[in-house]
């Protein structure tokens, strides 16, 4: 993106929106493939106990992935904020920077995973039901092998993207993504390795992924991305997590939240109910990943039209992704409310009449959910894209942490398991009222050169 000038011009930047839209949702969905196959097959092949199990791995992915977005995200914002002010070495301090601090995060989350795999585990939720803990454990086994390239894998991602080669990006999820389907269903069902299978399918598809990625720096043409030695490394690291700590929260207090939620679930209810919550908590998150690209298409050029002075430019960009994401949130909604019962039998077999019908509530409820859920995380990425990082964190907590972690306790103490359902919902809503209240309030800042403009 370094040689290309700010566009003023709707048209050019309607076209480069979608075009990196395109293949941002390439990109998002075929992440998200990972978790939703596996859950899937799972579900299929080991029933609820295997859906349960899934659903007390998911904070793992989350934790690993979002420091993957921190650094990436974060580092990719400044790096294409000082490609527009026409400042590469910058920018290339930012880039390595950045890769030292991620790397160094992967290897001591790694060794943290290693020694303590099976305490975290039941930690997540399948402490109560040895059942579900081994499951989940069996799952992991292979998983374990690769776990750094989740994290290295989102970070490179999210740069190739912002060096202009976005469709690289895309192929090297969707490579990954394709093998884990096929994967999936071959060693689960096809060599019966049941659930171990699929974790099996997931190492395997992450290390393709990785090794694709890696190319874009043998492109001489195409990558602009160079390792340069940081002046300043810690300033420039702590301004590229400052970056990216909006999206990372997002990601990260989901993890805690499925936490939370699978606890309070067995404590109030059952594998039943849990394997209901690890269907809807999937789906959630695919949608959730898909309106991840909106925010990722926005990202990066919202980013450089900024970087270069163009306020008129990003008020445009922003205007295409809120209504890309409203179209998307009305197709999801429809969906849930037309479709219950054929969502909920996708993820488990063998359905007792009591599973289907509380599959069925549980997704009619969750529409509420996506009606508002686009517009909070389109919200979050574009305050975090011309450096008003406090209002994006603001947006991610509300969504995540403070109002859910604020309502699951209160609501399931005063109607039980049932009120699990409406917490999600809650939150979206109370979130979206905040986030158009800041969008109407919120000006842009000025942008300044450096980390020091993060504000």
């Amino acid at each position: 993106m370094g040689e290309v000038e700010p566009v003023v011009d709707a048209c050019v930047l309607r076209k480069r929106f979608f075009k990196y839209l395109a293949a941002a949702f390439g990109a998002v969905l075929t992440t998200s493939i990972y978790s939703f196959v596996d859950t899937v097959v799972v579900g299929q092949y080991e029933g609820e106990i295997g859906t349960a199990a899934i659903s007390c791995v998911t904070p793992i992915w989350n934790l690993f992935i979002g420091f993957g977005i921190l650094f990436g995200i974060g580092g990719s914002v400044m790096f294409s904020i000082m490609r527009g002010k026409g400042d590469k070495r910058a920018a290339d301090e930012f880039f390595t920077a950045a890769l030292i601090a991620v790397t160094a995060v992967a290897a001591v989350l790694y060794v943290v995973f290693l020694v303590f795999k099976r305490p975290v585990i039941a930690l997540f939720g399948a402490g109560s039901d040895e059942a579900v803990l081994e499951k989940a454990l069996a799952y992991v086994d292979y998983i374990g092998y690769v776990m750094p390239l989740f994290i290295l894998g989102n970070f490179l991602s999210a740069f190739i993207r912002n060096d202009g080669n976005p469709l690289l990006a895309t192929i090297a999820v969707c490579s990954g993504g394709a093998f884990n389907i096929f994967g999936d269903v071959f060693f689960v069902f096809g060599l019966d390795m049941g659930i171990g299978g699929a974790g099996l399918a997931t190492m395997i598809g992450q290390i393709i992924s990785f090794c694709i990625m890696l190319t874009h720096f043998t492109m001489r043409k195409r990558c602009t991305l160079r390792f340069v030695r940081p002046r300043g490394f810690f300033r420039l690291a702590f301004a590229a997590a400052r970056g990216g700590f909006a999206p990372f929260i997002v990601d990260f207090s989901f993890g805690i939240l499925v936490i939370l939620f699978n606890n309070r679930i067995m404590q109030t209810g059952g594998p039943t109910e849990l394997g209901v919550f690890g269907a809807v908590a999937t789906t959630m998150l695919l949608v959730q990943c898909l309106f991840y690209g909106v925010g990722q298409a926005l990202q990066p050029l919202a980013s450089y039209e900024y970087g270069a002075g163009n306020v008129r430019g990003v008020k445009k960009l922003l205007k295409y992704a809120l209504l890309t994401a409203a179209v998307m949130s009305a197709v999801f909604c429809i969906l849930s409310l037309a479709i219950p019962e054929a969502l909920i039998r996708v993820y488990i077999s063998d359905l007792t009449d009591e599973s289907l019908a509380l599959g069925a509530r549980a997704f009619r409820i969750y529409a509420i959910v996506y009606c508002f859920m686009g517009i909070n995380v389109t919200l979050g990425y574009y305050f975090q894209s011309v450096l008003r990082v406090g209002v994006s964190v603001l947006i991610s907590l509300l969504r995540g942490l403070v109002l859910c972690s604020a309502l699951l306790y209160p609501l399931t103490a005063l109607f039980g398991v049932d009120a699990v359902w409406w917490v999600m919902p809650g939150a979206e809503t109370l979130t979206a009222v905040v986030s158009f209240i800041l969008l109407l309030k919120v000006r842009l800042p000025e942008c300044r050169t450096g980390g020091d403009g993060l504000a």
